[in-house]
């Protein structure tokens, strides 16, 4: 058991280290187990790892995030245009976020984005640019194109895995909305 007793000296400032005295052993700290997160009514499965398409045409880099991105606990998709990146994303339904690189032959990574947006409200998948290319032009061109995390390489990696996780909380909390408004047969375009 551990207690605390002030030392006799008072003279010494009362926020000095010096002041208490621990006698005894301090117990290790240990986390509380994870509990798993029930699947919510809504049908996803928030334990499900996150599914994950990873767009550059560097297969250096896309190799490099696969591996950083697959230790990280997530499923990852690639290809190396815009256009194989439309038809992934017209093909699989369970997608949770794109990497986009903005500089590849063909179809540049803004091309793509505006291509998505023409896919509707159904194809729905956040966006994060990751890019070289930092210049303001880019960024606001992005932006309207409704890109949803603009990051310039080089990037930190413990950023750009918190930055992924964030933006799919976002398609899963849009999924779960819209899975809702179907199960109450509310029309979308009514709620404001």
């Amino acid at each position: 058991m551990t207690s605390f007793l002030p030392r006799p000296d008072t003279s010494r400032n009362w926020r000095s280290p010096t002041r208490i005295r621990i006698i005894g052993r301090q117990k290790a700290h240990r986390p509380a187990s994870r509990k798993k997160k029930a699947v919510p009514a809504t049908g996803l499965d928030l334990q499900a790892p996150l599914r994950v398409l990873l767009v550059d045409d560097d297969p250096n880099f896309v190799e490099f995030l696969t591996q950083l991105l697959s230790r990280a606990g997530m499923d990852i998709l690639t290809a190396n245009s815009g256009q194989q990146c439309l038809e992934q994303v017209r093909q699989s339904t369970a997608l949770d976020v794109i990497i986009l690189d903005v500089v590849m032959p063909g179809m540049n990574g803004l091309e793509v984005c505006s291509a998505l947006q023409q896919l509707g409200p159904s194809h729905f998948v956040p966006v994060i640019l990751l890019t070289a290319k930092n210049d303001l032009e880019t960024r606001l061109a992005a932006m309207r194109l409704g890109v949803s995390e603009f990051i310039v390489k080089p990037v930190r990696n413990k950023e750009l895995v918190s930055r992924i996780r964030a933006q799919a909380d976002v398609s899963h909390k849009i999924r779960a909305m819209e899975q809702t408004q179907v199960a109450l047969n509310v029309d979308p375009k009514k709620v404001k």
